[in-house]
C-alpha cells in the first residue's frame, strides 16, 4: 500500500475497499502536491501523473525518485498503459500481464453470455460535469475499449458529435441530447463505483428532453461506473446483467 497518495471523491471508491484506502494520508490539495507532507512521510518512490510542470517536478525529485505515468494525452483512451508504467516502476510488470489476461477473459465471456443482447445494441455514454451541458464520449475513448470488444454497435450521431475534436469526446448542450444519443438502444451514464450519478446528470435527468431519449422511455438508461477509466477496478465494474 503506498504512504500517500492523492484526493479523490467520496464514492469513488468500491465499498470493500474505502476502510483501507482512507487510512492513506492524502498529500495533495485538489491541483498540487503538498511537498512538506509528502517529506514528512519519506516515500522511497513518488508516481506522478503528467500534468504537472517541471517546477513541481523539480520540487519532488528533491525528496525522493519521481516515476511520471501517462494519465493525459492523445493516446488518454489506452487506460491499460497507466497500469502497465506502474507495474514497470515498482517491478512487477507480471501482476500488470496478470490482470490483462483475467480482464480479457472477463470480456470473451461476457460476450458469448450476452451474445443475443449485445448483438442487435446499438450503445451511447454520456456524463456530466457542469451546469446546462453534457459530455458525449465517442467510441474510440476509455469506455469503447471496454464496451466494443463485446460486440455493441456504437452510436452514431454520437460518433458524429465527437468527430471533429482531438480527442473522441466533447461537451455539448442538452438542447441536442436527442440528436446526439437518440439512436441508442442502451444509454449508459458516468457513475462513481456505487453506481450513483453526479448532481449534472440528476439535474439532466429531470429535463424533458432527455425523458424524450428513445433509450430513456424504453428504460433502458443505465449507471455503469467512471468514464474516466483508471485501471482494473473500473473497468471490471462495468456490468451488463441488468440488460438481460
Amino acid at each position: 500500500m503506498p504512504v500517500g497518495q492523492g484526493s479523490f471523491e467520496e464514492g469513488i471508491l468500491p465499498e470493500d475497499l474505502v476502510a483501507e484506502v482512507e487510512e492513506i494520508p492524502v498529500v495533495t490539495d485538489q491541483s498540487e502536491p503538498q511537498l512538506e507532507e509528502i517529506a514528512e512521510l519519506d516515500p522511497d518512490l513518488i508516481l506522478a501523473p503528467n500534468v504537472y510542470d517541471d517546477e513541481v517536478l523539480e520540487k519532488l525529485e528533491a525528496l525522493s525518485p519521481v516515476y511520471t505515468f501517462t494519465l493525459r494525452g492523445g493516446d488518454r483512451a489506452n487506460w491499460q498503459q497507466r497500469t502497465e508504467e506502474v507495474a514497470e516502476a515498482i517491478n512487477r510488470p507480471a501482476k500488470a500481464d496478470e490482470l490483462a489476461a483475467e480482464f480479457k477473459a472477463r470480456q470473451k465471456k461476457i460476450a458469448k453470455k450476452y451474445a443475443n443482447v449485445i448483438d442487435s445494441t446499438t450503445v451511447a455514454v454520456i456524463g456530466a460535469f457542469e451546469e446546462s451541458n453534457f459530455y458525449a464520449w465517442g467510441e474510440n475513448n476509455m469506455t469503447g475499449t471496454l464496451l466494443m470488444p463485446l460486440g455493441f454497435t456504437w452510436s452514431k450521431q454520437e460518433n458524429r458529435a465527437v468527430a471533429d475534436e482531438p480527442e473522441p469526446e466533447a461537451t455539448v448542450s442538452h438542447e441536442q441530447i436527442v440528436s446526439t444519443v437518440g439512436d441508442a438502444d442502451v444509454l449508459f451514464l458516468d457513475s462513481d463505483l456505487r453506481g450513483e450519478t453526479n448532481s449534472f446528470l440528476k439535474s439532466l435527468a429531470q429535463t424533458p428532453l432527455y425523458q424524450q431519449i428513445p433509450a430513456v422511455k424504453a428504460g433502458h438508461a443505465y449507471p455503469a461506473g467512471k468514464n474516466t477509466v483508471a485501471g482494473y477496478t473500473d473497468a471490471h465494474y462495468k456490468a451488463l446483467q441488468d440488460m438481460s
